[in-house]
């Protein structure tokens, strides 16, 4: 078996797919943050987890298909701001994932004395630990909101 060098056109092909290669694990390793996940804020699509805890809550709150739902990520200080609130684990830098949905819902997690029906709203507004996962608040306003825009940028569910 004989071996030739490379030709000037091969060694050119070669070069554009290494680097090719090279500008897309660039990219990937750049759309990594810190904690080495996906920095789903600049992405259009919610993370999977993320999405399928928003879609048990909306169950659990009597309305499975709302109008719209949408997501963003945001400091808990862009959050209290949006929500008027300032106590809590919401004020300050930690990161908060905020789910905002349109429907009819009803919470069904409190107790109403038996004389009164359990509280409804129009805008349930969830937040989530992104470390953890975990639910860190629930409001259900009765009159639909545009907590959106508040926000900033929001993704679609």
């Amino acid at each position: 078996m004989t071996t030739r060098p490379l030709g000037k056109r091969r060694f050119a092909l070669v070069v554009v797919a290494v680097g090719c290669l090279g500008v897309g694990l660039f990219a990937a390793s750049a759309a990594l943050n810190a904690t080495g996940q996906a920095d789903t804020a600049n992405e259009a699509a919610a993370p999977d987890w993320l999405r399928e805890a928003a879609t048990r809550i909306f169950a659990s709150c009597g309305d499975a298909a709302p109008e719209s739902a949408g997501w963003a990520l945001v400091s808990g200080s862009q959050y209290a701001a949006a929500v008027d609130e300032t106590t809590g684990d919401e004020a300050g830098d930690v990161q908060l994932y905020v789910v905002v949905a349109h429907g009819d819902f009803r919470w069904y997690g409190s107790r109403p004395v038996e004389t009164h029906a359990a509280p409804t709203g129009r805008t349930l507004v969830v937040t989530y630990d992104p470390t953890t996962h975990d639910m860190a608040t629930l409001d259900l306003l009765i009159e639909d909101s545009a907590i959106e825009a508040e926000l900033g940028a929001t993704h679609e569910l």
